[in-house]
């Protein structure tokens, strides 16, 4: 009887170890260093979309990025969701920053670059606005924003 206690105790407290999971650690780190030709290629994932327009958020939507580097420091950025925004930059990059950030008159985009093992993912707001000039003072009004997290394609 004793052994059957102790084997029933073995599967019992088996059982409990194997439902214990560690928590999973995202080790991406800020690329850092990673230089210029780590930013380009195309990039894809889901994001939340917000209409300034009617104060509607719509999360879950499909974006792509697309960044060239057509030459030295150059960068064509296009930022796509289909049904929701369509953005396009083109800037110069001189650092090996693990950062973008670009701003116009009526639209702004901010690019985080992570590096895990040789894969990439950015993260990121793309930001379309105007500006209301009134008598007393200026205001700035989104009028859409575009965030989200993406996978480098390989």
């Amino acid at each position: 009887m004793k052994k059957a206690t102790y084997i029933f105790l073995i599967f019992l407290l088996t059982g409990f170890f194997l439902h214990c999971k560690k928590a999973a650690v995202e080790d991406w780190r800020l690329c850092e260093g990673c230089g210029l030709n780590a930013w380009a290629g195309t990039y894809s994932g889901t994001g939340s979309y917000y209409n300034g327009a009617n104060n509607d958020i719509v999360d879950g939507v499909e974006v792509t990025l697309e960044i060239e580097n057509p030459a030295g420091n150059q960068f064509f950025i296009k930022v796509n969701s289909p049904d929701y925004y369509s953005q396009s930059f083109f800037t110069s990059k001189t650092d090996s920053n693990y950062y973008f950030s670009l701003a116009n008159q009526n639209s702004s985009i901010q690019l985080n670059l992570y590096e895990k093992t040789g894969d990439y993912k950015t993260t990121g707001v793309a930001k379309k606005y105007h500006w209301e000039y009134k008598p007393s003072d200026t205001v700035l009004v989104i009028d859409h924003t575009l965030t989200f997290e993406l996978f480098k394609n390989r």
